[in-house]
């Protein structure tokens, strides 16, 4: 299984692959932290889950998203957020954001969503 995480804070990305690691062996992890570095490894890693920070570079995020799911509708684009507008949350949930995590409040969620993902 394959793990994109486009993120630019460090300390964030070390703490996630650290959780998922606990109860999921076997993920080969991939991070990025710009918008052309985030389109290349989508398209040469096809993820299976992304992992993606709605404060990405901007307002990046909401065409990341639409690259996600036109490269392969079937990866699994978490988005996760803090202090998000209602209207943010939206247009994500509207472009094809399977799930919505606030990243501070349900960042312990992520693990188990791996977890199924690959059993599915």
């Amino acid at each position: 299984m394959q793990v994109l995480i486009l993120d630019r804070s460090e300390e964030i990305v070390k703490r996630i692959i650290d959780q998922i690691s606990e109860t999921n062996k076997g993920i080969t992890f991939f991070i990025a932290v710009s918008y052309a570095a985030s389109v290349n490894l989508l398209k040469e890693t096809k993820p299976d889950v992304v992992l993606l920070d709605l404060n990405f570079n901007g307002n990046t995020a909401f065409e990341l998203l639409k690259e996600i799911k036109q490269l392969n509708n079937k990866t699994v684009a978490i988005v996760w957020y803090n202090n998000a507008s209602e209207r943010s949350l939206k247009l994500c949930r509207k472009l094809g954001a399977d799930y919505l995590f606030d990243k501070y409040e349900e960042f312990e969620k992520i693990p188990g969503i791996i977890s199924a993902t690959r059993l599915s």
